[in-house]
């Protein structure tokens, strides 16, 4: 039947006449492939060039095939082959413009990344060496620029970062009449949070040179006050909840004003204590993974997938414990890895891995659950929120992936997941795996993104979800 289908609707074309029907009613049971050559053609064929399928199989497939109930169909008359098979080569034509330009788009996309690697590469490469620029190059610089302490300065700012020790070394070497003007042009270049990556030793002799008896004349009232403010020597007035609750005005702080605070909270009283530790926990700054440009192997670490979720979490704990980015020209999580790589630490994905790291910034870690097991509403108070309540940094692993723990609160858990939004329940009934209602906006367009890079953070896990839900591991965090 197929064939003579094929054979009437199509007899304007020579290409499909099929001369294998008496094979076909030869038999009562199926036909051999090998016997039917010609109708598989022209079934291919007929796919192509009159339905205008851009993939054929040659295959009819049964009573529920949409090639037989095309063939079958009343419109499918021989002047509407004709006219099909009329419009093939403009349809394959646009087809193939449109899959040429698709693969043109994907190697310029590709391209585009390798350049943007290569200069990433390139750019690392770069810091590197000023990183390890030798103090003794200090005279070169200032042999160099002579008396423009303009320029000077504008060549010294981004070493303040870098090799804030050889920004030291340019100062002591200038004359004591110049250090004052040098000193202010750099800080007229830098931010406050630029300043801060200068470190205290840095800052001190900057303070210096704007305080010596030589310069009196000059009112230098306000880069002393912003300096003192950043070495924490600024002198406050009241009661140091009061200092604390200036801190506190903010939403969020940086690793280094949550350094200046905390010795504060350790002065209080243990109820003051411990509700302004917790209470600090939602001052910590979100870490997005999804926007990593780590590099390991030659390959980026993060993908649309994941990968560096355990280092972005980490570095929202170490943060909460005042530990500043150790390469601050880098996001933090990328920080970290770079950490492990450089000392060859085990897999980021281990706690061999991430406990290493964290113990070279000064910090050690514990496990408050070692086992794959779900904890009811009491242990989580008893265990985990008093750990918070002392100061501690919590991680926890959901399978397969890792979130800060934020808070321990009377409606459940509020985390901080650098990934997005997660459905723990849906993610169990997946085998521990997506149930992502929202991810954070990214490069990999995913039909789910949310409209902002922050979809995860302050996120409430429900006590329904939470005491049904084995969690891998739980850790806490502290400084040693």
């Amino acid at each position: 039947m197929v064939s003579m289908s094929l054979k009437w609707i199509t007899r304007l074309s020579q290409w499909l006449i099929i001369d294998e029907k008496p094979k076909a009613e030869a038999v009562e049971t199926a036909v051999d492939q090998k016997d039917l050559k010609a109708t598989i053609a022209a079934i291919y064929k007929f796919q192509q060039q009159v339905l205008h399928w851009s993939s054929s199989d040659g295959n009819i497939g049964g009573a529920s095939s949409k090639t037989l109930a095309e063939l079958n169909g009343s419109a499918c008359t021989a002047e509407y082959v004709k006219q099909r098979i009329e419009q093939y080569p403009q349809v394959k034509a646009e087809r193939e413009a449109k899959a040429a330009a698709e693969a043109k788009r994907k190697a310029e996309e590709a391209e585009a990344k390798r350049v943007a690697l290569e200069k990433q590469k390139a750019e690392e490469e770069r810091k590197e060496q000023m990183r390890k620029e030798p103090v003794e190059n200090a005279k070169t610089y200032i042999s160099n620029y002579g008396s423009d302490i303009l320029a000077l300065a504008d060549a010294m700012k981004p070493y303040v970062g870098l090799n804030p020790q050889l920004v030291g070394a340019v100062l002591s070497k200038l004359g004591r009449m110049t250090r004052d003007n040098f000193t202010y042009a750099l800080m007229n270049r830098l931010s406050d949070s630029e300043l801060r990556n200068g470190g205290p030793e840095l800052l001190g002799q900057m303070k210096s040179s704007l305080e010596a008896w030589f310069v009196s004349n000059t009112n230098y009232d306000k880069e002393i006050k912003t300096l003192d403010s950043i070495l924490g020597n600024q002198k406050t007035q009241g009661s140091t909840a009061d200092q604390i609750d200036t801190y506190f005005e903010k939403d969020r702080l940086t690793p280094e004003e949550i350094a200046e605070v905390r010795p504060l909270i350790a002065s209080l009283n243990d109820e003051e204590r411990q509700g302004y530790y917790l209470t600090l926990q939602e001052k910590v700054m979100y870490e997005n993974q999804r926007d990593s440009q780590a590099i390991s192997g030659k390959k980026r670490v993060e993908s649309g997938s994941g990968g560096i979720c355990n280092f972005a979490s980490l570095a929202m704990v170490l943060q909460y414990l005042g530990v500043s980015n150790p390469y601050p020209d880098l996001q933090y999580e990328d920080a970290l890895e770079k950490v492990r790589q450089e000392n060859n630490y085990p897999a980021r994905t281990t706690r061999g891995g991430w406990g290493a790291v964290s113990k070279k910034l000064g910090v050690e870690n514990e496990l408050l659950l070692g086992e794959s097991k779900a904890m009811k509403k009491e242990w989580w108070n008893s265990t985990v929120k008093s750990k918070m309540s002392e100061g501690c940094g919590v991680m926890l692993s959901i399978q397969n992936h890792i979130v800060r723990l934020q808070a321990v609160t009377k409606e459940g858990l509020i985390v901080d997941d650098p990934y997005g939004k997660v459905n723990l329940s849906k993610r169990k009934k997946n085998k521990f795996r997506g149930g992502y209602e929202v991810y954070n906006k990214s490069e990999w367009k995913f039909g789910s993104e949310g409209e902002t890079t922050s979809e995860g953070e302050d996120n409430l896990w429900k006590w329904n979800d939470v005491e049904n839900y084995p969690m891998r591991w739980i850790a806490s965090f502290k400084k040693i």
